[in-house]
């Protein structure tokens, strides 16, 4: 997917830490990234918002 993001819109994929920023600058809290053990699967990034 990363490949078709950069060929096809200029997009790419963002890191878990910048997920995690993003959410922080949110509101969200107990932020963890849970990663997935299935083929061709990354994870996720999870907050909370109190």
């Amino acid at each position: 997917m990363s490949l078709n993001m950069l060929i096809e819109t200029e997009g790419r994929n963002y890191t878990p830490a910048e997920y995690s920023a993003w959410l922080e600058e949110a509101g969200f809290r107990d932020i963890e990234t849970v990663w997935f053990e299935a083929p061709g699967a990354n994870g996720a990034v999870i907050g909370r918002k109190p």
